[in-house]
Order: structure tokens, then C-alpha cells, then sequence
């Protein structure tokens, strides 16, 4: 529950940043985050299928957008948001240190967030790839103190 509210709050601030996004590709991939999210939401097992697979393919586009663009960090946290989606659907092996290792794109996102002004254009796909990797972090966190 907590990990949903982490994940809406991120993507409320990313549309938020709608305006900033200035090439159309990056506005699409943010308007597929955010579809993909509502359909999370719906607790129907297919539109929640389609919804995480759909988060993990614009997730990648945004990862290989960026390295293009040679705008590293921003890839990084592209990246390893498709690869814990992939982890999840194929139920492979090392979820967990998966989850752990997600303080890597939150610091580059820190690192982003010191230097925003060269990446105003991705911030809004930023602030909802890493409020998931936070969401993430913090389900770990809850299942270790349990």
C-alpha cells in the first residue's frame, strides 16, 4: 500500500513537470508511465499485467533515449527501473538484492538534482522512475524489519 502512495506521489510530481518536457517522444514516454501506473491501480490481473509491462517497456525507451543522448545517470535509472521489471515478471532469482542495489539510481538522482538545470527536460520521467525505485527500497526495508 505505502509503495503505491510512494509511486502516486512520484508520478502526480512528474505530470506536474509536463510542461518542461520539451521533445515529443519524452512527453509519450511520460504519458505511458502514467497510464501505466493507473492501470496498476486496477486490481484486474491482465490490465495490472499490461500496466507493469508497460512501466518496464517506457521505462527502457527512456533508458536507451538517454544513453543516445549521452546523458548517463539519466540512463542508469532507466535502466535498472526495466530491469526490476523484468526480474518481477520472469521470477528470476536475486529479487532482493535487486531491490538493495536500488540506492544506485536514487543517489544519481540526487547527483541529477544538484545539476537539474541540464536535465529539465527528463526531470518529470526522473521524479517517477526513482519515486518507484524508492518505493522498492522501502518494501525491502519493511520486509526486513518485519
Amino acid at each position: 500500500m505505502i509503495q503505491e502512495i510512494i509511486l502516486g506521489i512520484g508520478v502526480i510530481i512528474g505530470l506536474l513537470f509536463y510542461r518542461k518536457t520539451n521533445p515529443n517522444l519524452l512527453k509519450l514516454i511520460l504519458a505511458g508511465l502514467s497510464v501505466s501506473y493507473v492501470l496498476g491501480l486496477l486490481n484486474y490481473p491482465l490490465t495490472s499485467t499490461i500496466g507493469f509491462t508497460g512501466f518496464g517497456v517506457s521505462s527502457l525507451a527512456f533508458g536507451i533515449y538517454c544513453a543516445t543522448k549521452n546523458k548517463w545517470l539519466s540512463a542508469i535509472i532507466g535502466f535498472f527501473a526495466c530491469t526490476t521489471i523484468i526480474h518481477g515478471i520472469m521470477n528470476w532469482p536475486f529479487y532482493g538484492e535487486m531491490q538493495f542495489i536500488m540506492i544506485v539510481p536514487i543517489i544519481c538522482y540526487i547527483m541529477i538534482c544538484l545539476n537539474w538545470r541540464k536535465h529539465l527536460n527528463e526531470f518529470s520521467i526522473l521524479t517517477i522512475l526513482t519515486s518507484y525505485m524508492v518505493a522498492l527500497f522501502v518494501d525491502l526495508i519493511s520486509k526486513w524489519i518485519q
